[in-house]
């Protein structure tokens, strides 16, 4: 008899381990705001007078899901006032509490992150005419803590990263007749790069299947 219960125990125990471990996917809408600044930390020859700035910010997260562990891909943009920016990346988050109620998990992601669309009052004002021709592009890391919780196959949640950034600037073609001491501006003499940081905190509204 107690070789049966112990037998049925440890039988019970694999089946819920089974359903812990199941493959799943989810998916996240992301409404929220956003502080970057591309040269907290280091800046050369960025030619940009605004290089900070917070605001709203929209993204999405789709991926694949083992247990308490989800791998997955991720988009965000925010249009902040003295330019455009924009990231996508890979994530990769692990749960160390995960049930069927909801999940807290902490989250690692990387990739790619463009600054454009630079608004006249973002630059020097010698070079304000070629402002829509500058941008940045370099690569951010962000480390962050969330939680969600499950209504059925939705969920509702959130989620704040810090964020590292490195970006870099190739040279703007001057203007046509544009004199030298124009030319000689580092926006159109030199390169530029800046490493920065982040922080962002968003609204997770999602499926989890």
């Amino acid at each position: 008899m107690a070789a049966l219960s112990a037998f049925l125990f440890a039988s019970s125990l694999a089946t819920a381990a089974s359903a812990q471990l199941r493959p799943g996917f989810f998916a996240d809408a992301e409404i929220g705001s956003t502080y970057q600044n591309v040269k907290a930390f280091y800046s050369r020859d960025l030619g940009i007078q605004k290089t900070s700035e917070t605001g709203f910010l929209l993204g999405a997260n789709l991926g694949l899901t083992l247990g308490p562990i989800g791998i997955g891909a991720r988009a965000r943009i925010a249009p902040l006032s003295p330019y455009t920016f924009t990231y996508l990346g890979g994530l990769v988050r692990v749960s160390p509490v995960h049930s069927s109620v909801g999940d807290i998990f902490i989250e690692g992601a990387f990739g790619p992150a463009w600054f454009s669309n630079f608004d006249t009052s973002a630059v020097a004002p010698a070079v304000s005419a070629s402002a829509g021709d500058v941008s940045l592009r370099g690569f951010q890391g962000s480390i962050g803590f969330g939680a969600n919780l499950r209504l059925g196959a939705f969920s509702v949640g959130g989620l704040f990263s810090a964020d590292m950034i490195t970006v870099s600037r190739d040279p703007v073609a001057a203007p046509p007749g544009a004199v030298d001491p124009l030319k000689s501006d580092p926006i159109y003499a030199k390169s530029g790069a800046g490493t920065g940081l982040g922080f962002t905190g968003v609204i997770l509204i999602g499926a989890r299947l």
